[in-house]
């Protein structure tokens, strides 16, 4: 059995998993040589990425991430805690190969126990791209909705997707752990809805679980609890009385009670930072989520537009980022700066210079963090040089698999340069502490 601290390739996955290995197992005997809390980089040679530049950039003065880092810290030590982490963006999100990434290499990170998968939303009942690490099946007549599509009209969420059915009994199963590194149990799961009376009831389907479920219904989200951890997710949706008509899914949250790190992520093809200002119920479904870090990852699409205009996109994002911070004004919020690429597969994109100049700013602003990735994998052009070394894919916007996984690790390790300058600060201040608090 894998254990702990030892990194795990997505090339190697589909190999192990045919040979039964359980890479999330904390069974079996500990080996003998166990490996450190870092990880194996993809290749650490391509002069062309900043590794000197590769930082998470504190503008509150180191203050901004303390909080995050003070529970990531007791999680550490103490194994206590739960710690989560939501990432939103656009398109290079919803695929969650870079976060899934992430969300592996926090897994293999010994320092840290893994908890719950999180915040999902079944985009294939969307008719859209969905992650190859969770599986999703349904039935009855389906109707996706977008905020990147301006004649789409919904209550959307944090997911920036609705699915709605007018389907009396339609179900929903999901299998959290299809296709996935890390084997996450689920006892918990909310449920998030329009809510409203018209809303169908939402069950979990208990046919031959042998499971009691408890259910629970909140404003806006319906949570069953489970005596025991499920392997899959069962829901039906079902008209109770005349005035339901139908049922509008948001998304849901799939959590236990154990200690340790979750990763969610959200991404939605196409977004802007326009996009996410038409989610109505984004500050409230925050609210109910209540990350300890939300890493924003948007820009790209905004800057891919010719008609892209600085102070506008500056406008727009300063209003998000308020809006967010009206209601959770202690929210700790890392912003990521868009990557190199070209219009139209072959002009270059000076537009997105502008956007991270934009970011960088606001991140100033508003006293956040920022991990600049545009500066990080080169500047300019520099997707010429991902494209050479087999990491982008043809229209050099998006990245590949290997890419991808490759900024992943990029991106953790200045999580990790952060997070140990940290540990250090902290651990230099409890001796004088300790002595004051003797004197005393």
């Amino acid at each position: 059995m894998l254990r702990k601290g030892t990194f795990v390739s997505l090339f190697l996955l589909p190999a192990m998993l045919v040979a039964g290995v359980n890479v999330c197992s904390d069974e079996g005997e500990k080996p003998e040589e166990k490996k450190s809390s870092k990880f194996e980089r993809l290749d650490a040679n391509f002069t062309f990425v900043r590794q000197d530049l590769n930082v998470w950039e504190d503008f509150g003065q180191d203050k901004s991430l303390n909080s995050f880092f003070n529970k990531l810290y007791t999680l550490e030590k103490e194994k206590k805690g739960k710690v989560n982490i939501l990432h939103i963006g656009d398109s290079h999100i919803q695929a969650d190969f870079l976060t899934g990434h992430i969300r592996e290499m926090f897994y293999m990170d010994e320092r840290f126990p893994m908890s719950a998968r999180g915040f999902v939303f079944p985009y294939r009942m969307a008719r859209s791209n969905n992650p190859k690490n969770f599986e999703v099946n349904y039935t009855g007549k389906w109707t996706g909705k977008r905020i990147a599509v301006r004649k789409h009209k919904s209550d959307w969420g944090v997911a920036g997707y609705t699915a709605d059915t007018y389907t009396d009994g339609a179900r929903l199963r999901i299998l959290p752990n299809a296709d996935s590194v890390c084997v996450f149990e689920t006892d918990e799961i909310k449920v998030f809805d329009q809510g409203g009376l018209k809303a169908f009831d939402v069950n979990y389907n208990t046919e031959g679980l042998g499971v009691d479920i408890k259910r629970t219904e909140a404003e806006n989200y319906t949570l069953f609890e489970s005596e025991k951890p499920l392997d899959e997710i069962r829901l039906k949706f079902q008209k109770t009385s005349p005035h339901q008509s139908h049922f509008m899914l948001q998304g849901l949250y799939l959590d236990n009670q154990k200690p340790g790190v979750t990763y969610s992520a959200a991404g939605v093809n196409s977004a802007t930072v326009n996009s996410f200002l038409r989610s109505e119920s984004l500050s409230e479904q925050l609210q109910e989520l209540n990350p300890d870090l939300l890493v924003i990852s948007l820009g790209t699409n905004d800057a891919y537009n010719d008609a892209f205009k600085e102070y506008t996109f500056k406008e727009k994002y300063r209003e998000l980022l308020a809006k967010i911070l009206k209601k959770q004004p202690n929210l700790t919020i890392l912003l990521t700066t868009p990557g190199d690429n070209y219009r139209l597969r072959k002009y270059v994109n000076m537009n997105n210079v502008k956007a991270r100049k934009v970011i960088m700013e606001l991140a100033e602003e508003f006293e956040l963090a920022v991990w600049d990735m545009y500066t990080v994998m080169g500047g300019l052009k520099a997707i010429d040089e991902w494209y050479q070394e087999g990491l982008s894919s043809e229209d050099r916007i998006h990245l590949n698999r290997k890419g991808y996984m490759y900024q992943a690790e990029l991106f953790y390790e200045a999580f990790d340069k952060a997070y140990e300058g940290f540990v250090q600060r902290k651990e230099r201040e409890k001796p004088s502490k300790d002595i004051a608090a003797v004197a005393r």
